[in-house]
């Protein structure tokens, strides 16, 4: 039987879990679920269901499209970018009005052939 190693697990449970500052066992306390099942989910030994990346997802105030690998979700948003969107979706009309007048330009400018987009800058 041949075996596949994989240079990182297909999910990012690891990473929120880090990102929260906790350990294993209290994400298995908040969770229900066993820590070394913690354990194999992180090292993509079991594989993490919808209902699981749910319950994690409420833990971790992301989404449980967050929870899955970049290949298995090429759209998914980095935290800056969520960060950026709930305080567009806490402000008033005014201010959200303000954001999209200064963000519509920004949008020429990562479609310009010359020019790259602006995420990631900094």
């Amino acid at each position: 039987m041949a075996y596949i190693y994989r240079m990182h697990p297909r999910n990012r449970l690891r990473y929120w879990r880090k990102r929260a500052k906790i350990t294993q066992t209290r994400l298995a306390q908040l969770s229900g679920v066993s820590q070394p099942a913690i354990s194999q989910l992180e090292n993509d030994e079991r594989p993490l269901t919808l209902d699981w990346m749910r319950t994690f997802a409420r833990i971790f105030g992301c989404t449980p499209a967050d929870l899955m690998d970049d290949e298995d979700n090429p759209h998914r948003l980095d935290p800056e970018e969520l960060e950026l969107i709930r305080n567009f979706r806490a402000a008033e009309p005014s201010q959200r009005a303000m954001v999209q007048r200064v963000a519509e330009p920004l949008a020429s400018f990562a479609h310009a052939d010359n020019v790259k987009p602006l995420r990631g800058a900094g």
